[in-house]
């Protein structure tokens, strides 16, 4: 027999109460969910006034630079690291190139200028064969070394090659350098007989230069070997244009040294400190022209190379400001983000 009360037809289902039991698990993750939404949206308000603030304070246009600056620095922005391969990648080249034809420049004042002065009137003495043989040598590798980064600057000779070849002869350059100077110190002036003159001079601040320039071509090599950057150098046309005017300004001095050597009755190495303290306009009158003739081409010179100078400054401010300068700040203003975004 059918249960009546289960048959029968006068009961509606469709009224019969059905609530659907949420589980409890479904549950408490929505509300942590909830919870966590609202916790977030002062933090993500305050991250971003944080990021506002940064970005304020930065004057407008101050980070505009060429991508390719940046692009082939193979280490995360906003880094030590990789401000610290960027300059090897970028600066350190043309810091190279700027000081590579000066210290051509002073390797011949040291080759021509005597190491030793001695006698009772302290006239400079004719150097020994040796000193002057790797005197020549040194010079020869520097003027080697300089002839290829130019040549790697202007794309005419693979960067490898270059840059070997460039760290080669200067750190060769140095050594020879500086065995000579050796050799000096041992033979002229360990017995006291024989003064230091200022040849000697100039051969140690040309081996000063030549070891840094050692030095930082091979730090930008090393960089390419550990995979910082491609093998190329990417200069901007105002950087091309420094190295251009410097190796012009080594250029004027030592003609100009050689020039008024010979019509003031001066060493080469007098004749280079009185191009300086002519083109820098210090003139402190150790040195004066006494005639018309050098006097006008003293005007001459010092004019022209006042121009020269204050090129190369403005080359100079103009790297500062295109690149250098909007990409440092440009990697600390991403550090600065990565400390707030804490990523």
């Amino acid at each position: 027999m059918v249960d009546s009360e289960d048959t029968d037809p006068s009961k509606d289902l469709s009224t019969t109460d059905y609530n659907p039991q949420v589980p409890e698990d479904e549950e408490k993750q929505q509300h942590l969910h909830n919870r966590q939404k609202h916790q977030r949206a002062p933090v993500q308000i305050g991250v971003n006034r944080r990021l506002t603030k940064i970005d304020s304070r930065i004057p407008q246009g101050t980070l505009a630079f060429e991508k390719s600056k940046v692009g082939d620095i193979k280490v995360e922005p906003g880094s030590f690291q990789f401000i610290f391969w960027f300059f090897i990648a970028t600066e350190v080249p043309v810091i190279t190139a700027c000081i590579g034809p000066l210290a051509n420049m002073i390797s011949v004042a040291a080759l021509v200028n005597r190491w030793r002065a001695g006698g009772e009137h302290n006239q400079d003495i004719l150097d020994t064969p040796t000193v002057l043989s790797l005197n020549a040598i040194s010079l020869a590798l520097g003027c080697i070394a300089n002839v290829s980064l130019i040549l790697n600057f202007s794309q005419r000779l693979n960067y490898k090659v270059s840059q070997l070849l460039s760290v080669v002869c200067f750190m060769l350059g140095t050594i020879i350098l500086l065995v000579a100077i050796i050799i000096a110190h041992i033979v002229y002036f360990k017995q006291g007989h024989y003064t230091k003159s200022e040849g000697f001079w100039f051969a140690v601040l040309t081996t000063i230069l030549y070891s840094m320039c050692s030095l930082t071509c091979f730090m930008n090599f090393l960089g390419y070997l550990l995979g910082k950057y491609p093998a190329k150098l990417n200069l901007q046309i105002s950087e091309r244009g420094l190295i251009a005017y410097t190796f012009l300004l080594a250029v004027w001095f030592l003609w100009g040294a050689a020039m008024f050597s010979q019509l003031l009755h001066l060493s080469y190495g007098n004749g280079m400190y009185y191009c300086t303290t002519s083109l820098l306009t210090i003139g402190l009158g150790d040195i004066t022209p006494f005639t018309n003739v050098t006097k006008g081409l003293s005007l001459v010179y010092s004019l022209s190379g006042v121009i020269i100078l204050g090129l190369i400054i403005a080359m100079i401010r103009g790297v500062i400001v295109s690149s250098s300068a909007p990409i440092h700040l440009w990697n600390k203003v991403e550090s600065e983000r990565k400390k707030i975004l804490n990523i």
